[in-house]
């Protein structure tokens, strides 16, 4: 009995391919579509409840770097009979950084204290006395494409600001002043651009269709008062002639 070579590699688990599947320049250029830039992102600054417009929208021109948040599911594990089983735990949300140049007036430095205030009161020591939503905030942060699209958007809900970083002065340099601002959240949710737009699209489509029903519902109505007034009309004139 004659053993073919790729019956061979299949039973002994090594995989087969056709020439198409190795590497090269001519498959990777064709399959290859581009990548997401890391300098392409915006930030959309929120404030918080009670002290709406702290943030104001051209801070956003502010940012020099940031992350896109990561996502840890914590691990239980589970000893039995000298093995460990690992299965899922609770998701867990690391603290979001974002990295800031300093304005020329230090109003952005500045906002960031007042709404740290706003939380702690740095002249009492004590804990402020407003209300958890009335200092959180949604924060938004989305990848852009090259033409300045947004592809991904990240919603940071329950947002916080727990750390404010230092601002490092120095002689030597001609940089400009920068400081970073750690953002405490309870949860993120990630979304891509082309589902929001198909919702939109779906919700332009539904409003354009109720408009139309309702045009047509307002002129079958128009048109059956004058058919029945001209009815009314006719039937009078008959009446009268008899």
């Amino acid at each position: 009995m004659a053993f073919s070579l790729e019956w061979l590699k299949g039973l002994i688990g090594i995989p087969s391919f056709s020439f198409d599947d190795k590497f090269s320049i001519d498959n990777f250029s064709q399959y290859f579509e581009g990548g997401a830039r890391s300098y392409l992102f915006m930030w959309e600054p929120g404030s918080p409840a009670a002290a709406s417009g702290l943030m104001k929208d051209n801070f956003r021109y502010l940012v020099t770097a940031s992350k896109v948040p990561p996502t840890d599911i914590e691990e239980i594990v589970i000893e039995q009979q000298g093995l460990n089983f690992k299965i899922a735990g609770k998701k867990t949300f690391e603290p979001w950084i974002v990295s800031f140049n300093v304005d020329k007036s230090a109003d952005l430095r500045i906002k960031f204290e007042q709404w740290s205030n706003l939380i702690v009161n740095v002249d009492s020591n004590i804990v402020s006395n407003k209300y958890f939503d009335d200092y959180k905030s949604t924060q938004v942060f989305k990848m852009l494409d090259g033409n300045g699209d947004p592809i991904l958007k990240i919603t940071l809900h329950d947002a916080w600001p727990k750390t404010i970083g230092e601002i490092s002065m120095d002689y030597a340099t001609q940089d400009f002043a920068k400081f970073d601002v750690t953002f405490s959240y309870s949860y993120h949710e990630m979304e891509t651009m082309t589902n929001i737009s198909n919702s939109s699209i779906s919700g332009i489509i539904d409003s354009a269709t109720n408009s139309v029903n309702n045009a047509v519902n307002n002129v079958t109505d128009q048109v059956s008062n004058v058919v029945d007034t001209a009815t009314k009309e006719a039937q009078d004139s008959i009446v009268g002639m008899i």
